[in-house]
């Protein structure tokens, strides 16, 4: 769908109109602010669909969605700040919390507002918990980037899987996301791009491999070259 900022949706209050243009202002989806163009870059929604979060813009920011209004409507709701570059993946882990992975090699979790009003003011959150897990790991800052996150719900407790453009693979505990519970290198890996789950199988793809991590084993289970014809 394509949501206009400037009118702020069909069936949105003055006040929800005043916050997308707020919020608007703070994502710029199409430069128009001189900032990078490219438009979203990273999407999100509850299984619920009643919250969804886009990343993009100039000033890296995540803003959320809500659906309220008449015609329930999605409306912009809030602001998430804190990333420094790009943030290229986004995954919710229950209606309240997000993690989002960013180019900037930090993994953040936000805490959502549990409700929010038109009488509220765009809400501003800053991450409740910040991790950059290349530090003094496989890679620094300058050299690894994040390119992706994804909630693994059935591992048998709920785990994050986070990717690093150069194949490696950081499994955190939801519950204790400050911690890398374990570290998995796909060897051969260049420019990694994205991930996927099932719920307890990770497929990580790169520009010219595929991996398959299984969390419950805690293992790498398959590897191998993807040849063009």
């Amino acid at each position: 769908f394509r949501f206009d900022f400037r009118r702020g949706g069909r069936g949105a209050s003055a006040r929800r109109r005043e916050i997308a243009m707020d919020l608007g202002a703070a994502m710029d989806f199409g430069g128009a602010r001189g900032g990078a163009r490219g438009g979203a870059r990273a999407i999100a929604q509850t299984k619920t669909r009643d919250r969804l979060c886009v990343s993009g813009g100039p000033g890296h920011d995540i803003v959320g969605f809500e659906r309220g209004g008449e015609g329930d409507a999605i409306v912009p709701a809030y602001a998430l700040r804190g990333h420094e570059d790009v943030v290229f993946g986004m995954d919710f882990i229950h209606r309240d919390a997000l993690a989002s992975a960013s180019r900037d090699g930090s993994l953040r979790i936000f805490r959502l507002p549990r409700e929010t009003s038109e009488e509220e003011c765009a809400v501003c959150a800053s991450p409740v918990v910040s991790i950059e897990p290349t530090r003094g790991g496989c890679g620094s800052r300058s050299s690894e980037k994040l390119r992706g996150v994804k909630l693994v719900y059935d591992a048998p407790s709920p785990q994050l899987a986070t990717i690093s453009s150069s194949g490696t693979v950081y499994q955190f505990d939801a519950s204790t996301p400050h911690v890398v519970s374990q570290e998995y290198k796909l060897r051969g890996f260049a420019e990694t791009s994205c991930v996927a789950t099932d719920g307890r199988v990770v497929a990580v793809g790169s520009r010219a491999h595929i991996g398959l991590i299984d969390f419950r084993m805690r293992e790498v289970v398959a590897s191998f070259a993807v040849h063009s014809t």
